[in-house]
């Protein structure tokens, strides 16, 4: 699968690199203290340096089970290396190398959602815990899953994976640049997969395209609604520019250059003639909504809105929309269109909609 699409669901391969990932959470989990709301610092050369100079014989076995361990954890590594390195999806490998190159961890835990690196984290870094939190709970006030945030792994992709009682968000770099920090909306596209499996559990097991093909456009759509609040972002944004390249209206570029562009949603793509790839088929529905949410900022600017209401206005509208859609949709396409214009209030809304789900080819009927 091409790196420029940050895919929400891995393809099948012989090795599960995320159940490995569930595997070794579980196991930092049980031999080290993880303490809420504080960088904890596990060193794994010291650990393992302890074998040899403690005389207490429990505490000597414990340390030789955390090695023997580790030398499991190698051992899956080669084996998804081996069985997936041809499709890059060794991801789990990436980042037990960095563990091993630099023997430490460390891992950020507030209130269920951790961050899990290799070097020290930058203040960038700790802070997606926060976002995470932030952008989860206006769509899922409440949640139990444990969520691992683990940027820098993967070569200018980022994935989520769900694994029922622990979700992954795993990040990579563009060039030089982590995309969780430094894209635009990589990371809340990421975190917009799991809010949908929260928002409607069907799409948790579901596989096929077009439960795939919906996971990306609400994911992208979480994603641009999120730019949407950023500050540096609306400056930017000219009124007059809403139906071409603006900061909202592009999707993976690095923040505050053009670089990266993965997706436009300015643009009228016609459904029919797309290749069946999930990222490829959500792009007419995305650039739908999006075209929804241009509309209500223009028409809340009509009425005397200030710029900031405006859009803290279609967001709030896009944002239930959506949120009701999800919830009550089926995992497939025609039953996500037909959603999103029966939780739609304002008729000139749902107007607009249909109309642009028409010019799209979009299977809404």
């Amino acid at each position: 699968m091409s790196d420029r699409f940050f895919p929400g669901f891995m393809p099948l391969s012989p090795v599960d690199s995320y159940q490995i990932y569930k595997n070794f959470t579980k196991f930092i989990d049980s031999n080290f203290k993880i303490e809420n709301n504080k960088l904890n610092e596990i060193d794994i050369n010291s650990t393992l340096q302890e074998i040899d100079k403690t005389s207490d014989p429990v505490k000597r076995q414990k340390l030789i089970d955390i090695q023997l361990n580790l030398m499991r954890f190698y051992s899956a590594a080669m084996e998804e290396t081996m069985a997936n390195g041809n499709l890059g999806l060794n991801d789990f490998s990436k980042f037990f190398n960095q563990v091993t190159n630099n023997g430490k961890i460390y891992v950020y835990n507030k209130d269920g959602i951790y961050l899990m690196t290799t070097k020290k984290p930058s203040d960038e870094e700790i802070e997606l815990v926060n976002k995470a939190n932030k952008i989860i709970k206006e769509y899922v006030p409440k949640f139990d899953t444990k969520i691992y945030i683990i940027p820098g792994v993967k070569d200018n992709n980022a994935s989520h994976s769900n694994k029922g009682d622990v979700s992954f968000l795993v990040g990579g770099k563009y060039k030089d640049k982590e995309l969780f920090t430094k894209s635009d909306d990589v990371f809340s596209h990421e975190v917009g997969h799991f809010v949908l499996d929260k928002l409607n559990p069907k799409f948790e097991k579901d596989n096929s395209l077009e439960a795939k093909t919906i996971h990306e456009t609400f994911a992208d759509t979480v994603a641009f609604l999120d730019s949407a609040k950023d500050k540096s972002n609306r400056e930017k944004l000219n009124l007059n520019n809403l139906y071409s390249e603006n900061p909202i209206s592009i999707i993976g570029e690095i923040k505050d250059t053009k670089e990266n562009i993965i997706r436009t949603l300015y643009t009228t793509t016609d459904y029919k003639k797309l290749d069946k790839e999930e990222h490829i088929l959500s792009v007419p529905i995305t650039e739908s909504v999006y075209h929804g949410w241009a509309y209500l900022v223009e028409k809340s600017m009509k009425e005397g809105k200030t710029k900031d209401e405006a859009i803290d206005y279609a967001n709030a509208v896009i944002k239930d929309i959506i949120t009701q859609a999800a919830k009550k949709t089926d995992t497939n396409i025609k039953s996500y269109l037909q959603e999103i214009i029966n939780n739609t209030k304002d008729e000139e809304l749902k107007k607009v909609f249909i109309s642009e789900f028409s010019k799209r080819n979009l299977p809404y009927k």
